[in-house]
């Protein structure tokens, strides 16, 4: 097969002339590679980019033209070359199902294997008129079993960071390996794009980009033989295609060019699983090479590259650019542990493990066994607060019943040897009814109880803290630092349960300061309550930006010097007078060039007065009732009070005294026996708090 092609102009890459046109998307807005936008932004801001590309497609072109020409005059010169490459996967996660399993990173190394060495099952499928191009492209890929610094390893780092979300090249600073040596993969749960409501599946960068970035961007769904998005591990294939030169087989315009004699020109992407669709490009019945692993069709319909697109991967492996000619060295290979022969030590794993950090007492919480680097045998769980204590279980579960702050250690042995981690106040364990009441304030002035009423949660560098620098009408406040950040990451900060319950028109107000730092400074604040132990949030105050900010941009790390920077809001919560534990969150996220944000002067406050609370939030029961001779009256009291109990007859005449006395917060229980003193019938039990009273029918039988 051979198709005229646009000729490859070094001019319009040297003056920076945008020739890729932005991806197609399928119905749902899955944008199945963003490679080319990418780089188009890449080519934008680094001029040696474009330097390089133009002189590794010089060397493309020498090299087809050489390749072909020793073929057609000697076509036994050829001599096959398989070039192991080694590779890892960089797993970035939340604690959640984006922390994929090693059986899913292995299946995507045997679906690369199969695809760059044509020993797909599927190759039958191939459009006859192309199986006799259909290429082994003598590729394949192993996990190195030795790290940069020859340490035992299985290939895959795992890394618990919020930047899993809205992934964009800074993330892969966290963890990288050399690119001359190894192949990155960096798996993530969302990768970051311009495009509304648009989901990324994989971004490449092509040769001759910065190595500290060289490699494939993949979304954690799509790795792995999984059916999401069509996929069948299809999309690291076609991602790898272009860290090898490869272009989108339709040119990335209407009836673009690819740079590759033998695959016919295309409309433009594909989608689906077409079958014989013909090219309106040239005259003629050409049908397109749908199959093709650089189309956006179906995974499950793509079988082939062709034989030209793996002379020109050929070239990019002969190339010096990014150390492309060096992953395949022997030398390397020794040093990766990737060499033919190499019999891996048994590694020590890494002891790691996750779960959702905050529950209420009496929940019983699953937890995940994260360990790496090595396959554990045992594992020993110690859980402070918990029931049990401890487990040989790999994933046990624990109940807290007890609120409070508690250590959880894990150590894991494998046939290498055995690790541990101890995490401090890993958990935190509220009460499963608050006894935190409005009037409730948080002024951030007394330190110890900022800490013992706040939870910080971030997978950052950067937490919520207490300063003491700034502050509306105060020197104290609580900050956000996100001055020189541009990350996108997520930080928490976790007020103490509030009771709500029995409450009068409850509100909350609060303070707060924010200058962007340019007009490019997006960075948001949410105000979220839940009702369910923090599982879900409703945000009640959500501003970003321009309408974030309560003073002029600043250019330097911005703190508020004068209350007039402040501003105050106040959020009802006329929603939540049924509440008797609703969670309570900030939340910050860096968009932009990030500045900081100060919060203050945090107050619940209610109309009713506290003594109605407190008789509105006593939980009284008696049991048994109706009763022969004794019964218990039991309550809970939000805090301590002033308490009697009375049995008075219908004409509410007093009976009997149980008691009078100043009772402590918590639960309470008081015995009432009749002694055979008292006659059958019906009476009213009397319940008095600080004055308030409620009152309860009992039956003696």
């Amino acid at each position: 097969m051979n198709y005229m092609k646009y000729r490859f102009y070094l001019t319009a890459l040297l003056l920076g002339v945008n020739t890729f046109y932005a991806e197609a998307q399928d119905q749902v807005n899955v944008i199945r590679c963003e490679t080319v936008k990418y780089m188009n932004e890449v080519q934008s801001k680094d001029p040696q980019f474009l330097i390089n590309q133009a002189e590794l497609e010089r060397q493309t072109e020498e090299y087809v033209k050489s390749h072909n020409s020793n073929k057609s005059t000697n076509p036994s010169s050829s001599q096959r070359v398989k070039r192991i490459i080694p590779i890892v996967f960089h797993v970035f996660h939340n604690g959640g199902p984006e922390n994929i399993s090693k059986q899913r990173i292995l299946e995507q190394v045997e679906i690369l294997n199969r695809d760059f060495q044509r020993l797909n099952a599927d190759t039958n499928e191939t459009n006859p008129l192309y199986k006799s191009i259909a290429a082994d492209c003598d590729i394949e890929f192993r996990l190195a079993k030795l790290d940069p610094n020859g340490n035992c390893t299985d290939g895959i780092v795992r890394v618990k960071t919020d930047l899993t979300y809205n992934a964009d090249d800074n993330i892969k600073a966290l963890s990288r390996w050399p690119n001359n040596k190894y192949f990155n993969v960096w798996v993530v749960e969302t990768i970051s794009t311009t495009q509304v409501g648009g989901v990324v599946l994989g971004r490449s960068q092509f040769p001759g980009g910065s190595n500290t970035t060289d490699g494939v961007l993949l979304k954690a769904t799509v790795t792995g033989n999984t059916t999401t998005f069509s996929n069948y591990g299809r999309t690291l294939t076609h991602e790898i295609g272009h860290s090898l030169n490869l272009r989108h087989i339709w040119g990335d315009a209407t009836c673009g060019n690819d740079f590759v004699a033998d695959t016919p020109p295309h409309n433009g992407a594909n989608s689906g699983c077409p079958n014989n669709k013909v090219s309106t490009c040239v005259t003629g019945n050409v049908i397109e090479m749908t199959e093709n692993y650089m189309d956006y069709t179906n995974g499950v319909c793509q079988n082939m590259f062709s034989e030209g697109q793996k002379t020109r991967m050929e070239a990019v492996w002969n190339s010096t650019t990014n150390g492309r000619n060096n992953l395949y060295s022997p030398s390397n290979l020794v040093a990766t542990g990737t060499n033919d022969g190499y019999v891996a030590a048994a590694c020590v794993p890494i002891a790691d493990f996750n779960r959702k950090q905050e529950l209420c007492s009496g929940t019983t919480v699953p937890f995940n066994d994260g360990s790496f680097n090595a396959d554990a045998i045992a594992w020993e769980w110690t859980f402070e607060g918990g029931n049990p204590s401890t487990s040989t279980l790999q994933n046990p579960s624990v109940n807290y019943s007890t609120a409070g702050k508690f250590d959880v250690k894990l150590k894991v042995t494998s046939a290498g040897g055995v690790d541990s981690i101890l995490k401090t106040d890993y958990i935190r364990v509220f009460e499963s009814i608050s006894t935190k009441v409005p009037p409730f304030t948080l002024d951030m002035e007394d330190a110890a109880f900022f800490d013992i009423n706040t939870v910080n949660a971030g997978s950052n560098n950067k937490n919520w803290e207490r300063v003491t620098n700034a502050g509306f009408g105060s020197s104290s406040s609580l900050a956000i630092k996100y001055f020189g950040i541009s990350d996108g990451q997520i930080n928490d900060i976790i007020l103490p349960t509030i009771n709500f319950k029995g409450t009068t028109s409850p509100k909350l107000t609060f303070n707060y300061a924010y200058a962007r730092r340019t007009t490019l400074s997006n960075d948001n604040l949410t105000l979220g309550f839940s009702r369910n132990c923090g599982v879900s949030f409703s945000n009640l105050f959500n501003k970003s930006g321009s309408v974030l900010a309560t003073t002029a941009n600043s250019t330097s790390s911005f703190v508020p010097t004068t209350d007039a920077q402040w501003t105050t809001v106040e959020v009802p919560l006329d929603a939540y007078t049924n509440e008797d534990n609703a969670f309570i969150r900030f939340r910050a996220t860096n968009d932009g060039p990030g500045s900081n944000i100060y919060i203050d002067n945090i107050v619940f406050s209610v109309t009713t007065g506290i003594d109605n609370f407190l008789a509105n939030n006593l939980n009284l029961s008696i049991a048994p009732n109706p009763f022969e001779s004794t019964t218990n009256i039991n309550f809970y009291l939000v805090q301590e009070a002033k308490v009697q109990i009375s049995l008075l007859d219908l004409l509410g005449r007093e009976v009997k005294t149980l008691d009078a006395s100043l009772m402590n917060s918590g639960n309470h229980s008081v015995e009432l026996n009749t002694n055979n003193e008292i006659n059958s019938g019906v009476y009213l039990l009397k319940l008095r708090v600080n004055g308030i009273e409620k009152f309860e029918k009992v039956i003696i039988k």
